[in-house]
């Protein structure tokens, strides 16, 4: 016989008569056991953010000032310090290789969006959302008009460069806006 099917609840009514002995607790040990219970850092923290309440739209699934009343979102914000290193690195690269201005500006963009989300993960204000998100749509949108532009060069002369410049400006524009 399967044992899924024959299972019955009043098999388990004993259940309901077994009681669990119950440990005497004085009145000041079941609240710091409540207390020490319900406290966690980042409920110590939050409670006194230096940065005053969150008001971004979005809050990641990190606990929010879990080590620290500075940084709310740690792992977030610290990963940013990595993206911030690989942008001057390219960027170091690409003077020392003597590539084009565009690709420069490109890092420095790419260096932008890492203190921007650094700067957003640590406070979660919404102004501080603004830099970490539209720089991102910036720079975005800045790297797929150089991967467009085929011709040799760079000119807003190029019409082909133009009409991407043009395309890439509006859609910023309307994506600020919006």
């Amino acid at each position: 016989m399967d044992p899924v099917s024959s299972y019955s609840p009043s098999k388990l009514s004993f259940l309901s008569s077994l009681t669990l002995p119950s440990l005497p607790k004085t009145t000041t040990q079941h609240h710091t056991m409540t207390a020490l219970a319900n406290a966690t850092a980042g409920a110590f923290f939050s409670s006194r953010a230096f940065w005053g309440p969150v008001t971004a739209t979005l809050d990641w699934c990190e606990a929010n000032y879990q080590f620290s009343r500075y940084i709310a979102e740690a792992a977030n914000t610290f990963s940013n310090v990595y993206t911030i290193g690989l942008a001057v690195y390219g960027a170091f690269y690409a003077v020392h290789a003597k590539l084009p201005p565009r690709y420069l500006v490109g890092w420095m963009g790419f260096a932008l969006v890492g203190i921007g989300s650094f700067i957003f993960h640590a406070t979660l204000l919404f102004e501080a959302q603004l830099m970490d998100e539209l720089p991102m749509v910036y720079v975005a949108s800045y790297c797929c008009a150089i991967l467009f532009d085929t011709s040799r060069g760079f000119s807003l002369r190029d019409p082909h460069a133009l009409q991407l410049s043009v395309i890439f400006v509006v859609f910023n524009i309307l994506f600020t806006w919006s």
